[in-house]
């Protein structure tokens, strides 16, 4: 093996690469934990009274509610439950959700590149596309706009 190619197949590699990316999508939206509650989250948050608690949930979640959000929903009446009204822990799982996705992202082209032409050649190209994800501007909204959790997890499932 070419001591200048890592093998991105080797568990300490996928290792390293996890701690790496989730430092840097922390570190990215550090700052985004105590933001308020903005424009839609009173709505969606504060007054929705699907998500005041776990029970009230399960009753919005049924064949004549088809067409809510019921994953989203139950994310934000989890949320109520652990934290209250606190912001950080709504913040805290928009970054993991944006954490997750982008790790999703590294291991996917992670299994690409373990084809055989590819074996060899591009191997930080996983980390590369996961860390542009992290970064990006664009996914900004997505992850300090608590209402906005919505294309987080859209975009992770």
């Amino acid at each position: 093996m070419n001591p200048k190619t890592t093998n991105i197949g080797s568990i300490g590699y996928q290792l390293k690469a996890v701690t790496i990316l989730t430092c840097m999508g922390l570190l990215a939206f550090w700052a985004t934990f105590y933001s308020p509650f903005l424009y839609d989250d009173a709505h969606a948050i504060v007054e929705n009274p699907y998500i005041q608690h776990l029970s009230d949930f399960q009753k919005s979640v049924g064949i004549e509610n088809i067409f809510n959000r019921s994953v989203l929903l139950l994310t934000f009446a989890v949320n109520r439950e652990i934290g209250g009204l606190d912001v950080f822990g709504y913040h805290l799982t928009n970054v993991l959700v944006h954490i997750l996705t982008g790790l999703v992202w590294f291991f996917l082209v992670s299994e690409l590149l373990l084809l055989e032409p590819l074996r060899h050649r591009l191997n930080r190209l996983p980390l590369i596309c996961a860390s542009i994800h992290l970064v990006n501007p664009l996914t900004v909204e997505t992850v300090t706009y608590i209402s906005s959790r919505s294309s987080g997890l859209a975009t992770f499932f």
